[in-house]
């Protein structure tokens, strides 16, 4: 399983926003503005969906909603 650099929790991740596009799409994590690849705190961005994005680290995957605590998958 990955391990995580210290300092980066999930819990700090926050999804402000999506910019729908089903081109290409953009998700606004705490104040970064990210695409499908990027990385933020040791996470890629797996998928952007409108309402929420998936984020991965290997083997773990997690999927923040709109101003939600994280789901684990």
């Amino acid at each position: 399983e990955a391990t995580l650099a210290s300092g980066s929790d999930v819990k700090d991740l926050v999804l402000k926003g999506v910019f729908w596009d089903e081109q290409n799409p953009r998700a606004l994590v705490n104040e970064k503005m990210l695409k499908t690849g990027d990385t933020i705190m040791g996470y890629k961005v797996m998928e952007i969906h409108p309402r929420s994005v998936v984020l991965g680290t290997g083997e773990k995957s997690i999927e923040l909603g709109i101003f939600q605590s994280p789901l684990s998958e």
